[in-house]
């Protein structure tokens, strides 16, 4: 069917939209959960229904769910163009019966070798259980020399296939599943057996660690896009019932910012830029793909940053000075619901910049590696676009990290300065903070003025350095994720020290 709507395109169409059908089926998942959820709630609770059904028609849910509905649309017909759908489909439902495993074994010496040097030593058959497509690799280690061999040495395939693997004593013997080729290594689909011998003059303990992923292993971004589905609609659904005054104000922040010109210029400057970086001729040699990831994570954290300072700007300076702030104090909303309540009406309206302009820059990485084979590289695979395509993620979520840091910093500011004071104040601290590190070596072994000052900086502002992994991208290393976390938690205490000074610093303020 596909050969008769797409004849001339199929190859390269397939080779693009397969990654982004994959994702289109995790985030179609994660939406078919959270209506499966609602449904459950409906039954139990009505209100909450009604009130869950109120909260999807507004706020940062709202495009989230018209993006969404496209990703739906496109994970039904996509699979007219994808590749092999049906082995995605198959990979998927293996996914809880893969993992690691670890076997143990005792292989006996040979009592014929121990009458007769000579004499050969019988194998053991080795019960396993994995199949041929889904290994990856395998690790044998015992305290004797053993012998291994995936193929029964009497059966008629060990002339022509089948490893055969030395383990020395007390070291580890990795064996890596072949890319090509594997029928002949393993000829049976599914693996039930491998043999072992004994080459010691005492028992051995053998110890097999199977490692296993599922055929296809890129079908794990379909459970990892339903659970950030899931948990973007959770963080947003959370607060609105846990704090409503709170929730309240965030979403007439995040209304009065996203229906402002500069919100749309922004989103519009950045798709077109990160349109532009598709066909910018980067001339690195080989490199354009990576220079492709900095310069488009660069667009979207700039235009996030001017819109948080600009938001903080209008929706606390610009109130406080012209004394709406006092109109909305008036009623039986705090301080502390005011500032919060725009931070997260902030905090939104830059995640909605971030969703919109990511998946753009996804969806254009997963064709970038064609794109440049049409310019002479390499054949690009479509599991080659699936891997440019996820390698943003790390740097996009630790961009946004550094943006909200900012963000908290910006509201600070604003409840005292100006937008042009705003504006000045955070590019000098995101400079100095991105400088940290070198500011602090640079101390070591100097003056003491010098070493005070390297130290007051590390103190006073945050290490935006924590947040950047351009040595990771350009290495083409991923980003591991302890390191995430231990980010976010360095993010998260740094926002909340800001906010605290925020509120500080608005307590005394007069309004009136």
């Amino acid at each position: 069917m596909t050969d008769v709507f797409l004849p001339a395109v199929l190859p390269w169409v397939r080779q693009w939209l397969t990654p982004v059908w994959i994702m289109s089926v995790g985030i179609a998942a994660g939406l078919a959960i959270l209506a499966l959820a609602w449904g459950i709630v409906a039954i139990l609770n009505r209100r909450w229904s009604a009130e869950i059904r109120e909260a999807l028609g507004e706020g940062v849910l709202m495009p989230a769910q018209v993006l969404g509905g496209f990703f739906i649309a496109f994970a039904v017909l996509g699979a007219y163009v994808a590749d092999d759908p049906r082995g995605v489909a198959l990979s998927l439902g293996r996914i809880t019966a893969v993992g690691n495993q670890r076997l143990s074994f005792t292989l006996p010496a040979s009592e014929e070798r121990a009458k007769d040097a000579f004499a050969p030593i019988p194998f053991e058959t080795l019960k396993v259980a994995f199949r041929r497509d889904e290994i990856r690799r395998i690790d044998f280690q015992a305290d004797q020399n053993v012998e291994i061999r995936t193929v029964a040495p009497e059966a008629e395939q060990a002339k022509t296939g089948g490893v055969k693997l030395d383990i020395t004593a007390g070291q580890t013997a990795v064996w890596v599943a072949p890319t090509e080729g594997l029928s002949t290594v393993l000829p049976d689909r599914q693996v039930v057996a491998i043999y072992g011998r004994n080459l010691g003059d005492r028992p051995a303990a053998l110890s097999v660690s199977l490692y296993t992923t599922p055929a296809i292993p890129q079908v794990w971004t379909i459970p990892m896009a339903a659970i950030a589905i899931i948990v973007l609609f959770a963080t947003y659904l959370i607060p609105r019932f846990a704090a409503p005054k709170l929730s309240a104000i965030g979403l007439a922040t995040f209304k009065s910012q996203t229906a402002q010109p500069v919100f749309l210029i922004l989103s519009l400057l950045g798709v077109v830029a990160l349109i532009a970086l598709l066909v910018w001729p980067f001339s690195t040699l080989g490199e354009d793909i990576k220079a492709m990831k900095k310069s488009g994570i660069l667009v979207i954290l700039t235009a996030a940053m001017f819109q948080a300072i600009w938001a903080a700007s209008t929706e606390i300076a610009d109130e406080i000075e012209g004394r709406t702030a006092l109109t909305v104090l008036s009623k039986p909303v705090g301080r502390i619901s005011f500032i919060t309540g725009k931070f997260f009406g902030i905090f939104w309206t830059v995640g909605l910049l971030f969703i919109l302009h990511g998946v753009l820059l996804m969806v254009l990485l997963a064709y970038k590696p064609i794109y440049e084979q049409k310019e002479g590289a390499a054949d690009a695979s479509w599991q080659l676009c699936h891997m440019e395509m996820l390698s943003v993620l790390p740097p996009l979520l630790l961009a946004f990290m550094q943006t909200i840091v900012l963000t908290a910093i910006s509201v600070a500011i604003s409840t005292r300065l100006p937008m042009l004071a705003n504006l000045i104040l955070c590019f000098s601290i995101y400079v100095l903070g991105n400088l940290t590190p070198l500011i602090v070596q640079s101390g070591i072994g100097r003056f003491e003025i010098v070493q005070f000052f390297g130290k007051l900086i590390a103190t006073v502002f945050p290490n935006l350095e924590n947040f950047g992994v351009e040595a990771a991208v350009s290495g083409g290393y991923p980003v591991p994720f302890a390191y995430l976390a231990t980010s976010a938690l360095y993010g998260g205490i740094y926002t909340l020290i800001a906010l605290l000074l925020a509120l500080i610093l608005f307590e005394d303020r007069d309004v009136a």
